[in-house]
């Protein structure tokens, strides 16, 4: 598997400080902290909510988009409803949906990891890797210890900034900070960043 694919796999499972050493000096956006960034939900809505990320899992886009929807109009700040109907849309192949729902979600919740790592993905499929790497930092600064954000920094840096100092760090933080089965695969690229 390589290393673009690894980084959409990781993407798929959201069930997912940046160091200098370049001269580029890039520094991560200020997110305003919501006072309130998850609605409290009713018993039946996170049962509801529940249904839905079920139906998810099984595939089933149409019961999960309908039930999300449901949700919003009772919940309607509700980001993670955003975040996954915006997976809905990918996995339906229809990426150009994602993007509104995912702004929405930011909107909701400028704090939403999920959704500033797809806005990142979004961003380094249309070739603006300036704006992934912002979206990317944004994530690092909220949740400095989420493997899934450093993996896409490491590919990021590595692949299409070609900054290989940034890319090893966020490399080896992925490395700790993951339990996953590609670690000893990532430790492989880390050893060839170290001879560039």
């Amino acid at each position: 598997m390589n290393r673009t694919s690894c980084c959409l796999v990781l993407l798929v499972v959201l069930l997912v400080g940046c160091s200098g050493g370049s001269k580029r000096v890039v520094k991560a956006p200020v997110v305003p902290v919501d006072p309130n960034p998850v609605p409290v939900m009713s018993v039946e809505q996170q049962a509801a909510y529940d249904q839905a990320l079920s139906a998810m899992a099984a595939q089933q886009f149409v019961q999960a988009e309908k039930l999300f929807r449901d949700l919003l109009s009772a919940q309607p700040r509700l980001a993670g409803a955003y975040v996954n109907l915006a997976l809905i849309e990918r996995a339906r192949g229809k990426t150009d949906a994602m993007k509104p729902l995912l702004d929405q979600a930011l909107k909701m919740n400028p704090r939403n990891v999920d959704a500033l790592q797809l806005q990142a993905h979004l961003a380094q499929a249309q070739g603006h890797f300036s704006q992934a790497e912002q979206y990317l930092l944004q994530a690092a600064s909220i949740a400095p210890d989420t493997p899934r954000v450093h993996y896409s920094l490491g590919v990021l840096y590595e692949l299409y900034l070609q900054e290989f100092d940034r890319a090893k760090r966020h490399y080896q933080r992925y490395a700790e900070l993951s339990d996953a089965d590609d670690t000893a695969m990532v430790e492989r690229w880390i050893k060839l960043l170290e001879r560039k």
